[in-house]
């Protein structure tokens, strides 16, 4: 019961987080890899980049698809775990923009899978960047650093064509990736 009561409350913190603020934003400094990967990706293609890295990850990981379901504001929801979900917006089948939504509770319950979760978003939004530009993305947006408190903290960053923010609060933290 708790789980259906949390859905629609990230989806209004979703609906929230949807403007940015410029003034957050940071510019990509490298050039723009000239790739489709990221072009009309399908939802389904999208879906099955989670479960290859989630399977890549193996036991280092307590994250897995534990549900994958439209809403009825047709947004594809992904359990991961009690704390983390993948939200997909599309337009069509297509994604347009994909939200990883985690209670605060998961920094105390499950900071490791949290850590894995936003590289997760990253290298799956964008499967052209190796670890290290993964990484760097997350590094970032100040999610790797141990000062930076992510339940007060917005952050915006540019790369490859892709518009990551993050948006914390002491309810929810979630990390955006709109395809540009």
């Amino acid at each position: 019961m708790k789980k259906l009561l949390l859905i629609p409350f990230l989806l209004i913190l979703l609906a929230a987080c949807g403007g940015t603020s410029s003034e957050n934003q940071s510019k990509d400094n490298e050039e723009v890899k000239e790739t489709s990967t990221n072009k009309e990706l399908t939802v389904d293609e999208y879906v099955s980049r989670i479960e290859n890295a989630l399977n890549e990850m193996g036991d280092k990981t307590n994250l897995k698809i534990i549900s994958n379901e439209e809403n009825e504001d047709k947004i594809q929801v992904i359990t991961l775990s009690e704390n983390i979900f993948i939200f997909i917006e599309k337009k069509g089948d297509k994604v347009k923009q994909v939200n990883l939504a985690a209670t605060t509770n998961a920094l105390l319950t499950e900071k490791e899978d949290l850590d894995f979760a936003f590289l997760l978003l990253v290298g799956t939004v964008d499967d052209t960047l190796v670890y290290k530009d993964r990484y760097e993305v997350v590094r970032e947006l100040g999610l790797s650093d141990d000062n930076t408190n992510i339940m007060d903290h917005l952050k915006v960053v540019n790369k490859n064509k892709v518009q990551y923010t993050f948006k914390g609060d002491n309810k929810s933290l979630i990390l955006q990736a709109e395809l540009k």
